[in-house]
Protein backbone atom coordinates (compact mmCIF):
# COMPACT_ATOMS: atom_id res chain seq x y z
CA UNK A 1 0.00 0.00 0.00
CA UNK A 2 2.57 2.28 0.74
CA UNK A 3 4.80 1.46 -2.50
CA UNK A 4 1.08 2.42 -4.25
CA UNK A 5 0.81 5.65 -2.63
CA UNK A 6 4.53 6.65 -3.53
CA UNK A 7 3.64 5.88 -6.98
CA UNK A 8 0.76 7.70 -6.90
CA UNK A 9 2.41 10.86 -5.26
CA UNK A 10 4.76 11.31 -7.55
CA UNK A 11 2.81 10.97 -10.75
CA UNK A 12 0.57 13.60 -9.20
CA UNK A 13 3.60 15.54 -8.52
CA UNK A 14 4.88 15.03 -12.04
CA UNK A 15 2.47 16.25 -14.00
CA UNK A 16 3.30 20.18 -14.46
CA UNK A 17 6.45 18.85 -15.86
CA UNK A 18 4.66 16.88 -18.51
CA UNK A 19 3.53 19.67 -19.86
CA UNK A 20 4.47 20.46 -23.49
CA UNK A 21 4.36 24.21 -23.40
CA UNK A 22 2.51 25.86 -20.85
CA UNK A 23 0.89 29.12 -21.10
CA UNK A 24 3.34 31.12 -18.17
CA UNK A 25 2.17 34.79 -18.69
CA UNK A 26 -0.54 36.88 -20.06
CA UNK A 27 -1.23 40.66 -20.31
CA UNK A 28 -3.67 41.25 -19.71
CA UNK A 29 -3.51 38.57 -16.84
CA UNK A 30 -6.51 35.80 -16.34
CA UNK A 31 -9.26 37.15 -14.94
CA UNK A 32 -8.23 41.38 -14.71
CA UNK A 33 -10.34 43.96 -14.44
CA UNK A 34 -9.30 46.85 -16.49
CA UNK A 35 -10.31 50.78 -16.58
CA UNK A 36 -8.96 51.15 -19.73
CA UNK A 37 -8.84 48.42 -22.68
CA UNK A 38 -5.80 47.17 -23.37
CA UNK A 39 -3.36 48.15 -26.89
CA UNK A 40 -1.93 44.44 -27.19
CA UNK A 41 -2.11 41.22 -26.06
CA UNK A 42 0.70 39.12 -24.96
CA UNK A 43 1.06 35.74 -24.10
CA UNK A 44 4.54 34.12 -23.06
CA UNK A 45 4.92 30.19 -23.25
CA UNK A 46 7.01 28.05 -21.43
CA UNK A 47 8.72 26.66 -24.58
CA UNK A 48 8.29 27.12 -28.06
CA UNK A 49 4.54 26.76 -29.68
CA UNK A 50 3.81 27.76 -33.41
CA UNK A 51 0.39 29.45 -32.98
CA UNK A 52 -2.17 28.75 -35.28
CA UNK A 53 -5.14 30.29 -34.12
CA UNK A 54 -5.95 33.71 -31.73
CA UNK A 55 -8.53 35.01 -31.25
CA UNK A 56 -10.73 37.42 -28.87
CA UNK A 57 -14.25 36.23 -28.04
CA UNK A 58 -16.72 39.24 -26.63
CA UNK A 59 -19.68 38.87 -24.33
CA UNK A 60 -19.47 35.53 -25.39
CA UNK A 61 -20.48 35.31 -28.92
CA UNK A 62 -18.59 37.46 -31.12
CA UNK A 63 -15.85 35.96 -32.41
CA UNK A 64 -12.82 38.84 -33.09
CA UNK A 65 -9.72 37.06 -34.65
CA UNK A 66 -6.13 38.89 -33.76
CA UNK A 67 -3.81 39.58 -36.24
CA UNK A 68 -1.59 36.75 -36.62
CA UNK A 69 0.67 37.92 -39.38
CA UNK A 70 3.84 38.33 -36.74
CA UNK A 71 3.45 34.96 -35.13
CA UNK A 72 4.12 32.55 -37.64
CA UNK A 73 7.13 30.94 -36.81
CA UNK A 74 7.95 28.71 -33.36
CA UNK A 75 8.10 31.19 -30.43
CA UNK A 76 7.83 31.42 -26.67
CA UNK A 77 6.69 35.33 -26.91
CA UNK A 78 3.72 36.70 -28.69
CA UNK A 79 1.77 40.24 -28.52
CA UNK A 80 -1.17 41.04 -30.59
CA UNK A 81 -2.75 44.42 -31.30
CA UNK A 82 -5.97 44.49 -29.66
CA UNK A 83 -7.47 47.80 -31.31
CA UNK A 84 -9.90 49.59 -29.69
CA UNK A 85 -12.20 47.61 -27.37
CA UNK A 86 -15.66 48.07 -25.82
CA UNK A 87 -16.07 47.31 -21.96
CA UNK A 88 -17.33 44.17 -21.45
CA UNK A 89 -16.07 40.96 -20.81
CA UNK A 90 -13.19 39.26 -23.71
CA UNK A 91 -12.22 35.48 -24.04
CA UNK A 92 -8.91 34.81 -25.44
CA UNK A 93 -9.04 31.74 -27.21
CA UNK A 94 -5.80 30.27 -28.47
CA UNK A 95 -4.73 26.96 -30.29
CA UNK A 96 -1.48 25.80 -31.14
CA UNK A 97 1.68 23.22 -32.41
CA UNK A 98 4.37 22.53 -29.41
CA UNK A 99 8.07 21.65 -30.96
CA UNK A 100 7.35 18.48 -30.36
CA UNK A 101 4.32 18.63 -32.45
CA UNK A 102 1.78 18.30 -29.75
CA UNK A 103 -1.32 19.92 -30.80
CA UNK A 104 -2.08 22.79 -27.70
CA UNK A 105 -5.08 24.85 -27.00
CA UNK A 106 -6.26 27.70 -24.06
CA UNK A 107 -8.31 30.26 -23.10
CA UNK A 108 -8.07 33.61 -20.73
CA UNK A 109 -10.16 36.58 -19.57
CA UNK A 110 -10.28 39.71 -18.86
CA UNK A 111 -12.84 42.99 -18.36
CA UNK A 112 -12.65 46.92 -19.86
CA UNK A 113 -15.34 48.34 -17.62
Amino acid sequence: MKIFLSLALCLILATPILAHSPLRHTTPEDGERLSMPPEEIVMKFGSDIRLTLVQLVYQNDTAIPLDMSGATEFATNFSFPANTLNAGLYVVEWRGLGADGHILDGAFEFTVE
